[in-house]
């Protein structure tokens, strides 16, 4: 073990495997890690730094990503484990968010402040910078550096923000082959505005001495894994599950789509975060699209294979109702199904100042079950004993007027008609959620095909059971106050007692 104390490194051995020696060693400007669950990107990007520190002395870099949030609790943590593997210590051979210590070398391009940065002890920083927080890479002047989740980001910001910044110290480092040289780390991309960075697929093999492109799976990391872990995922994945998380195949949406007015690029967006910013840097204050002490309102559907709830928050803005989805949760197969998801959201919602939900969702939930309590009766009863009120909002009405529904969604999501509510999803939280929206088709005859719920072999949080959630809700709030459409029905909501 390394001595914690000493200002060298010791030599250590870290695996890598081909793939990732591969990217490791490459020399071209702009690289491409390509890869799902388990491959190992951080390990890459923190051995990139490593050869950095050797090849390009006192050179400033940055690491950058989506949000800061995304930085500081996932990016910077595995960093800083892989290069503890290595025999680099925070606190001897590299610090975060202060000033080096006295004695420690600067970059040749020292930073005016180190709040934002991974400053070592051999002159080498790394700046850290985010979109949600552009002052912080304003002006800034890099000879390298690396971009983590980069099918979240836009093309236009790393085009004309992040490649410009690659400037100075020219003459200090132009013989390195890292020098300039700009990592993009990525799992397959969701969205088609993301799909931008498999185009470096194609230029890598036109250029490749400007263009390196490294794809893999979690197969090719099979040593540190192990096959019992690949074994385990065949075993509890769904066939789409498994391609899509262990062998990195592209996600493509339902050719003829229920939603086909749903648009992946602009409903489904990152949490944005508030910060506090304090002597020892930048903190996490939340997540700026939820409110913690404002109504939550939930949406259910129920079934022997899956029970899932959604939970939005609402707001008003220039006279349109805007509908944030703020969660999505569901269990599988078991018993007391209801009970385990109702305490699972105020476990999660422990802290929340409003403890008052309204309840919509599936009309048959107010079908009496064997127990002779209703799937809302069963709601409420496990809110009460969480210490939470709730009103069911919901009435007992048919669940057709497919036609209805469909045309009703989709005016929704076209943000066409005033009055109809917006739509945002944030993604982190709700993605098996935007998934299901994806991947819900149309019937000829215009009603949804809901075959999935009950294939065994499909993944039920991606079946129609959250996109339902998302029907119960809007429709049965709003269509009574837009189109009239619920005239055929009774009116689809109603105050009942608080519990």
């Amino acid at each position: 073990r390394a001595d914690r104390m000493s200002d060298a490194v010791r030599k250590r051995r870290v695996y890598l495997n081909p793939k990732q020696m591969e990217f490791v060693q490459h020399d071209a400007s702009i690289g491409l890690f390509l890869g799902g669950r388990g491959v190992g990107k951080s390990t890459i990007a923190a051995a990139k730094q490593r050869r950095r520190i050797k090849e390009l002395p006192r050179a400033l870099t940055f690491l950058s990503s989506t949000t800061y949030g995304q930085i500081l609790t996932k990016t910077v943590p595995a960093l800083t484990e892989m290069w503890e593997r290595m025999g680099i210590y925070e606190n001897v051979h590299f610090v975060i968010g202060k000033k080096p210590p006295e004695g420690w070398k600067l970059p040749y391009s020292s930073p005016k402040s180190f709040k934002h940065v991974i400053s070592f002890r051999w002159g080498n920083a790394m700046s850290m910078l985010s979109m949600d927080r552009p002052d912080l890479g304003r002006g800034g002047s890099f000879q390298g550096g690396d971009l983590d989740e980069a099918a979240l980001v836009p093309e236009e910001h790393f085009k004309r923000v992040i490649l410009p910044s690659l400037r100075g110290s020219r003459t200090r480092f132009r013989n390195s082959p890292l020098y300039r040289q700009t990592n993009l780390y990525s799992s397959v991309p969701w969205k088609s505005k993301g799909r931008w960075i498999l185009d470096y697929k194609e230029k890598a093999l036109k250029d490749p001495k400007t263009y390196h492109f490294t794809e893999t799976t979690s197969l090719d990391n099979l040593a540190v894994l192990g096959q019992d872990y690949i074994d385990l995922m065949r075993k509890e994945l769904s066939p789409m599950e498994f391609a899509r998380e262990i062998m990195n195949e592209v996600f493509n949406k339902a050719e003829l789509q229920f939603y086909h007015e749903f648009d992946e690029d602009k409903h489904p967006q990152s949490a944005t975060y508030d910060y506090n910013d304090t002597e020892e840097g930048i903190e996490v204050a939340g997540v700026a699209e939820y409110w913690p002490n404002q109504l939550i309102e939930l949406s259910f559907d129920f079934g022997g294979w899956f029970t899932g709830l959604l939970a939005f928050q609402s707001d008003m803005i220039d006279g349109n109702p805007w509908e944030y989805m703020i969660d999505a949760m569901g269990v599988k197969e078991g018993k007391n199904l209801i009970t385990i998801l109702i305490d699972n959201f105020c476990y999660v919602y422990r802290d929340h100042g409003n403890k008052l939900v309204l309840i919509w969702g599936e009309p048959r939930g107010h079908d009496k079950q064997v127990v002779d309590n209703s799937h809302y009766e069963t709601i409420q009863d496990a809110f009460a004993k969480n210490g939470w009120r709730s009103v069911v909002k919901i009435r007992a009405v048919r669940t057709g007027l497919h036609v209805p529904r469909h045309d009703f969604m989709n005016r929704c999501f076209s943000e066409r008609d005033w009055g109809y509510p917006r739509l945002r999803c944030i993604q982190e939280k709700t993605q098996d959620a935007i998934t299901s929206i994806m991947l819900t088709e149309i019937k000829p005859d215009g009603k949804k095909n809901k075959d999935n719920e009950k294939d065994r072999d499909y993944p039920q949080q991606w079946a129609t059971h959250y996109s339902d959630m998302l029907d119960y809700y809007l429709f049965y709030k709003y269509s009574p106050l837009v189109g009239g459409l619920m005239t055929a029905s009774g009116g689809g909501y109603e105050d009942t007692d608080v519990v």
